[in-house]
């Protein structure tokens, strides 16, 4: 049997960027990029942001977040809350120089916040190695069959509380 919540975090660990989604007031979700900068064991997420930009703000209104990963074969959905955490020492700990082109100062700058993320529940889905070749003969079998082809292996797709 797989242990869908260590499958999750492993493939979390495979992506350096993820869209954010924040909802503000009666606006629509609104998701742009963000770099991961760190990823904890429990599944939580920092990211940078700039005091004054959207994230922040819409965060402050709203906790409740979706973070959603894609890449060819895998695709990670969170759904859960963050906070706008402004401690110096935490800054300093997660800062890394790819983050410099959007805070030209370094981790000293007073612009920089952190945003992050405590997912209370995670979806993946894997349909990379051998896994596309189970879902290619699963959905063929079904085909051939004329019924639905059966989604639970974990292997493949699972819902997590975390």
């Amino acid at each position: 049997m797989v242990d869908a919540r260590n499958k999750l975090l492993d493939i979390i660990d495979e992506f350096e960027t993820a869209m954010l989604v924040t909802t503000a007031g009666d606006d629509p979700p609104h998701a742009r990029p963000m770099s991961i900068v760190a990823v904890e064991p429990d599944g939580e997420f920092w990211f940078f942001s700039a005091r004054d930009a959207d994230p922040v703000h819409e965060v402050e209104e709203d906790v409740r977040c979706t973070v959603t990963m894609q890449g060819k074969r895998k695709f990670v959905s969170l759904r859960g809350e963050a906070q706008i955490v402004e401690d110096v020492r935490k800054i300093k700990e997660l800062w890394t120089e790819r983050l410099r082109p959007w805070f030209p100062v370094g981790p000293a700058s007073p612009r920089i916040s952190l945003i992050r993320f405590v997912p209370a529940e995670g979806e993946y889905w894997d349909v990379s190695g051998i896994e596309a070749l189970r879902y290619v003969f699963r959905a063929g079998s079904a085909l051939l069959r004329g019924k639905k082809m059966d989604d639970e292996d974990q292997r493949r797709h699972a819902t997590i509380p975390l």
